[in-house]
């Protein structure tokens, strides 16, 4: 697939994050479920390589396009499997529960639960990047089996103030289609490391790919309108992002 960090140009573009300490519970058959995890990360519609191709499962039911079930099921998960179950009326976000061969959620839906509630979340796809609406991304992993449903976006920050409240988060441009940014949890990597999505880089340190086809490596943000905004190097100005920049 190629280098999977952001390339700042338009129509190229890929950010991701890591994953959040809270689980929450995927409601299945008989009321077992599978953890689910919450990241950040947008899903990606391209990477630098160019668009990524959006296939059909080779075997199987596919939970997103709700394909391989007959009439009255839909594909969904029952533990770790996909599999048919009966099929349900809720709607994104409505309270739901599970029920002996399914859960109460229509097609394309699976019942979780959070905090006590369950609601209905809506299997996405991270590659092709749908079908999550205006607010929500694709960033909630269900278990271990490849499956992410759509959840809401972090809360959005300054990439120069570094202004995030929560305790050990940072600002990371989290949607470069739209200049979306949020908090997510601070990364690790240091300046100059080599990096696959946005929320592994430190804070004030963007994930870039190189223009020449290499590695996506850690280099910092700066502010184009600072006399001297970069330690070394110059400052170059992020596409529709002026004065957000990174040094090079």
């Amino acid at each position: 697939m190629g280098n999977r960090g952001h390339t700042l140009r338009k129509g190229a573009r890929r950010a991701g994050g890591t994953l959040l300490g809270a689980l929450l519970t995927v409601a299945g058959c008989g009321g077992t479920g599978v953890p689910v995890g919450h990241d950040g990360g947008a899903a990606e519609a391209a990477t630098m390589d160019g668009p990524v191709a959006c296939l059909t499962r080779d075997a199987g039911c596919d939970p997103v396009r709700q394909t391989g079930c007959g009439d009255g099921e839909k594909c969904s998960l029952v533990g770790s499997d996909l599999q048919c179950v009966l099929l349900g009326a809720g709607t994104a976000g409505a309270e739901c529960q599970a029920i002996v061969g399914g859960d109460s959620c229509a097609a394309g839906l699976i019942c979780a639960s959070a905090g006590g509630a369950s609601t209905c979340v809506q299997f996405c796809d991270r590659v092709c990047g749908e079908p999550c609406g205006v607010g929500t991304r694709c960033n909630t992993r269900l278990g271990d089996t490849g499956e992410w449903g759509c959840g809401p976006l972090p809360p959005p920050c300054d990439l120069l103030a570094q202004d995030c409240a929560g305790a050990g988060e940072a600002c990371y441009l989290v949607e470069p289609a739209t200049n979306t940014t949020g908090c997510l949890p601070e990364g690790t990597l240091p300046e100059g490391a080599a990096c696959t999505a946005q929320g592994e880089c430190g804070r004030s340190l963007v994930c870039l790919a190189s223009q020449a086809g290499g590695l996506s490596v850690c280099v910092p943000l700066c502010d184009t309108r600072l006399t001297v905004p970069c330690a070394s190097g110059v400052c170059t100005a992020l596409e529709d992002l002026d004065p957000v920049g990174y040094c090079h």
